[in-house]
């Protein structure tokens, strides 16, 4: 095996947590389940409700009679099955409780397991919801379409991260540690590398494809216009946005949200993520504890662990951890996996094709400040300048940098011999000048 798949325990990564669950909820949305009785069907019709054929109606505990008057106003298209709902375990909604069970919804080629809820939903429609999650007022809650015949909820999806015509393309599934991603967004001459990586996607799509959406345990699925073809993981809270194609990491401990109007498509949001505020999330990959809110913009990008982006866009880049973009900014075509740098209000790094095709790139280094309004022109190369500074409203030429802990400014003078577009570069101007900024960038 190729060093850099030795590194990464790929065969650990197939038998993960969340592999395994779908694989099982995989199961039990294709069981057989059992028939009601006559007295259990004459009870749900007294109670509003309907179904096309009362035989495609199942309960999933043979031998418990079900809970009826937990089952009303509905409608049931083709195979449904439906799970315990004891009246003792209600959900709370902003301090409310609700009684489990499903209520006033129409529900088609669908499971709802024990205890959970679906309540004011126009469709309900290949989908598995799992023990005491909840599907509330919704509009269309459903699997992947007919075409497709399965969805992998965004996992395999390839993602052009740096430049945008490919050659360092990467294809992403639920649980990649981040380390691996970089290697195979940085390591493009390792061929076998590549290949085992390749090889170890087709093998985890083949494993987590399923019929079905699943909304998992604890999940809460409120308010949403349309959710397709999605994994929303346990204690997830989805909010009001819409979702499609995507896979959605969540534990009680760490869990993630996505509200306020968003939109997650073609994605993979791991655990303890955020995504809020009228953002948009597409072709992308959040990793732990990243969070996107204010109109914040993610296209075909990697954004790192504990990485914000808010009001500003970022596309085609592949970004580390604590990097700060907290304002309307532009970052492009950028190969950036350590991150930990800041990208301030205005700052335009960069545009990656002048009147060409977008067939450039930059290499950030580890900890660059890029200042208000910058304008940081393609292709160039930081990696070698850590934690240097790109002054205000200066405009960077295409080049190489190799100066660590630099100030990169506009000329204080002309020299006549030199262009005024080059860069006044002060190397160790940040240790020297700003001691503060050292130490809380490092």
């Amino acid at each position: 095996m190729p060093q850099h798949a030795q590194t990464h325990d790929l065969a650990a990564l197939l038998a993960s947590d969340h592999v395994q669950y779908v694989k099982a909820r995989r199961e039990d949305f294709t069981r057989s389940y059992f028939p009601l009785s006559a007295a259990e069907i004459r009870a749900l019709e007294a109670n509003g409700n309907t179904a096309d054929d009362w035989r495609d109606v199942r309960k999933t505990h043979e031998h418990a009679p079900l809970q009826t008057a937990s089952i009303r106003q509905c409608s049931f298209h083709g195979r449904v099955a439906l799970g315990s709902f004891s009246a003792s375990y209600s959900h709370d909604v902003d301090g409310i409780p609700f009684r489990c069970g499903v209520y006033n919804s129409a529900l088609s080629n669908a499971v709802v397991l024990d205890h959970a809820l679906v309540k004011d939903t126009l469709v309900l429609k290949d989908v598995l919801v799992d023990a005491r999650a909840a599907v509330i007022q919704c509009g269309s809650v459903t699997g992947p379409a007919a075409s497709a015949g399965a969805s992998a909820c965004g996992n395999g999806h390839l993602l052009h991260v740096g430049v945008e015509t490919g050659g360092r393309d990467l294809r992403v599934v639920a649980d990649m540690p981040f380390s691996l991603g970089a290697a195979v967004a940085t390591q493009r001459g390792d061929v076998e590398f590549l290949k085992t990586y390749d090889a170890f996607v087709d093998k985890y799509v083949a494993e987590v494809k399923a019929p079905m959406a699943i909304v998992a345990q604890n999940a809460r699925v409120r308010g949403c216009s349309r959710v397709e073809g999605a994994f929303v993981g346990d204690y997830a809270l989805v909010e009001d946005s819409d979702i499609a194609n995507s896979t959605i990491l969540s534990t009680a401990g760490e869990p993630s949200v996505v509200r306020m109007k968003s939109i997650v498509r073609d994605s993979i949001v791991q655990w303890n993520s955020t995504v809020e505020a009228l953002s948009v999330v597409e072709g992308a990959f959040l990793c732990d504890t990243s969070h996107v809110e204010r109109h914040g913009i993610v296209m075909s990008s990697v954004i790192g662990p504990n990485t914000s982006v808010a009001e500003g866009e970022v596309t085609s880049s592949f970004v580390g951890p604590f990097v700060g973009f907290h304002h309307q900014a532009l970052l492009i075509a950028s190969v950036w996996p350590k991150g930990k740098g800041n990208i301030g209000y205005g700052a335009n790094v960069g545009s990656n094709h002048t009147l060409k095709a977008p067939d450039q790139e930059l290499f950030h280094g580890e900890g660059v400040f890029f200042g208000l309004g910058c304008n940081v022109k393609f292709p160039s190369n930081f990696v070698k300048a850590p934690y240097s500074v790109i002054a205000t409203a200066v405009n960077t030429l295409p080049q190489l940098v190799a100066m660590p802990f630099a100030l990169i400014n506009t000329p204080a003078h002309i020299i006549p011999s030199l262009s005024p577009a080059i860069n006044e570069i002060s190397p160790g101007y940040v240790v020297l000048g700003s001691l503060h900024w050292t130490v809380w960038m490092g």
